[in-house]
């Protein structure tokens, strides 16, 4: 309140203490919003006949709605140790994936992806993708269900300056977001960014298994697999001692999977479905 770069007409000079019950009322609004888009803040709280909606204006003002955003802190700034971009909001995102886990276990199979949360505002870590429909965003890294569930995440922050770590960063991702899941014989999916046989071998170690597509210029690929030239409809396939399987179909990438060899999973109940009947054995892996 004694920062002398705030105005004198700044509505922080008007600060009243808020209560629980106001907070909640704020997340209310919040995710209201989130549910029903309109071009901007004011709108929510408009006169105009078009766009007049009762439900921002009963819970609080808009100026009191702006200065709650403003000064909402999870964190202490003063404590911030440094090179940390997301210690303002971790204690927000451990709650939240705390509750997420504690609400729901997940079954047998689970999936690994991305997603971008659109965001234009300044930001170091914000990321951009011209594939994308909403091309400039926060990239969040998510563990889901086979029911759409999203059970676990972790925020990209940047680049890592500084890492000892031996492990490609998208295993290092796999590891992290599903590390309270290994060693219960679930079955772990990921896309074409992800899998490597590095990932295979080490969910084999904790008993978990992969299925994914692969890159073929993935490091650690057998060239047998990569190189061979298929015809329409045929199927190769390599196997190492562990199970681990590398299929190639024609005009598809690879797949990677601890799965057993003629068999894959098929839409979402799981039923093998069988897709080759002779497999090559492959002990280089």
């Amino acid at each position: 309140m004694c920062n002398n770069n705030i105005s004198n007409k700044s509505r922080v000079h008007n600060w009243e203490p808020t209560t629980r019950a106001e907070i909640i009322h704020l997340i209310g609004l919040l995710s209201y919003m989130g549910m029903v888009r309109m071009n901007s803040l004011r709108d929510y709280w408009s006169q105009k006949w078009l766009l007049k909606s009762d439900v921002a204006r009963n819970v609080m003002s808009r100026n009191r709605f702006e200065i709650l955003l403003k000064m909402l802190h999870f964190s202490d700034n003063e404590q911030c140790p440094e090179g940390d971009r997301l210690y303002k909001i971790q204690p927000l995102i451990d709650m939240l994936t705390k509750n997420y886990q504690t609400v729901y276990t997940p079954g047998k199979t689970f999936c690994i992806d991305e997603t971008t949360v659109p965001f234009q505002g300044r930001l170091v870590f914000k990321q951009y993708n011209p594939q994308k429909t909403h091309k400039y965003g926060i990239k969040v890294f998510k563990l889901c269900c086979n029911n759409g569930y999203t059970w676990n995440i972790s925020i990209y922050a940047g680049k890592e300056k500084t890492t000892d770590n031996p492990l490609a960063v998208s295993t290092q991702i796999v590891l992290k977001l599903a590390k309270d899941l290994l060693g219960s014989g679930r079955l772990c999916i990921t896309d074409n960014w992800y899998t490597s046989l590095q990932l295979a071998h080490i969910l084999l170690d904790h008993k978990t298994h992969c299925l994914g597509t692969l890159r073929t210029n993935r490091k650690g690929n057998p060239p047998e697999v990569i190189k061979k030239k298929l015809k329409k409809g045929e199927v190769f396939s390599q196997e190492n001692e562990r199970g681990i399987c590398l299929v190639k179909m024609a005009r598809q990438t690879g797949c990677l999977g601890f799965v057993h060899m003629s068999y894959r999973p098929n839409g979402r109940n799981s039923t093998p479905r069988k897709i080759y009947s002779k497999a090559h054995s492959y002990r280089a892996l």
